[in-house]
């Protein structure tokens, strides 16, 4: 006759056990949060900043011959930085005979660009300038020259960008445009884009604290603060404490006495719209001459999209803007 098994119960674990288990999962969880975050901490930058080193295409340069020229400056450390100053395709009313000399044509040409505004273009953190043509030939239909630099460690240009060095080579560009340009600070719009919102707007509050106001600051799908948009995409991460690069806009932006444009998607997931809104409440009601600072929501633009699905309403208050600063008169 087969004995049956005789069944066996599993000991209940003790409230101390449940404790030495719960201690080691906490431990367990803590340190790969910790390791994580000590990883973003030390690769912050690589997640910031995405260059492109590809070459600009020939059929880049091609959109642009004839209005493009090469331009380099040094920055304060000795890297070449280099960019491109497009000229605007307007005809001149007056055109050169056709017997002036070569040496009167270039002056000729230099007195017709000095009498178009200057747009100092800072592109955002992926890329090169070759692929903000698009904006370029708007900027140049609307009657503005383009001065654009890639960054550092952008495009064919040595370095590593930081907030910090970024600002010495904006100020280093705003340098060329009023030294080696000869433009005056009154024909210069400061254009940013998404991260370069973060350098125009501090390059502009700074030339304004010198006393050398630019004709205006436009600010393209940026940030109130990069802290803030950090902390929108990690909200699980103490991003407030760690981030190297804070680029504070909303802070900068008071100190701006220049007209102020800012043009944000409302469906942008990159930087919200609500970012937008919180940079155009710290910017000063109205510039030193009088114009009031606007705000336009581009409806249905997300971040990247913006002059595919506005492109329009963009020209349209560029337009506006341009003509405005140009004139220097509040706009009735």
């Amino acid at each position: 006759m087969s004995q049956s098994a005789i069944p066996v119960t599993q000991p209940v674990p003790t409230a101390s056990l449940l404790i030495r288990r719960a201690r080691r999962l906490f431990t367990t969880v803590l340190v790969m949060y910790l390791t994580l975050l000590m990883l973003i901490a030390i690769l912050q930058r690589k997640l910031i900043y995405h260059p492109s080193n590809e070459a600009i295409t020939p059929d880049v340069l091609a959109k642009l011959e004839g209005r493009s020229r090469d331009v380099q400056i040094t920055s304060r450390d000795q890297l070449s930085l280099t960019g491109w100053l497009v000229d605007a395709t307007i005809e001149r009313e007056h055109a050169a005979p056709p017997a002036a000399d070569a040496a009167n044509q270039a002056e000729l040409a230099a007195n017709d660009s000095r009498s178009r505004p200057l747009v100092i273009y800072f592109q955002g953190n992926a890329g090169h300038r070759g692929r903000r043509v698009r904006q370029i030939d708007m900027l140049n239909r609307l009657g503005c020259d383009v001065l654009i630099f890639d960054y550092r460690g952008y495009g064919q240009n040595p370095g590593s960008p930081t907030e910090a060095l970024l600002a010495e080579d904006a100020a280093a560009v705003w340098e060329f445009a009023t030294g080696d340009l000869g433009r005056s600070a009154s024909e210069i719009i400061i254009f940013g884009e998404s991260l370069g919102g973060g350098v125009a707007t501090r390059l502009a509050a700074d030339v304004c604290q010198s006393g050398t106001p630019p004709a205006g600051l436009v600010i393209r799908a940026s940030f109130s603060s990069l802290v803030d948009t950090a902390a929108y995409h990690y909200p699980w991460l103490p991003v407030r404490w760690v981030l190297l690069d804070r680029f504070p806009s909303a802070q900068r932006i008071a100190q701006v006495t220049a007209p102020i444009l800012i043009l944000h998607g409302d469906r942008d997931q990159i930087i919200p719209y609500e970012q937008a809104e919180v940079l155009y409440a710290a910017a000063p009601d109205q510039s030193r001459n009088g114009i009031a600072k606007r705000l336009v929501k581009l409806e249905g633009a997300g971040h990247n999209d913006i002059l595919y699905v506005a492109y329009n309403e963009v020209r349209a208050a560029l337009d506006g803007f341009v003509t405005q600063v140009v004139s220097g008169a509040p706009k009735r």
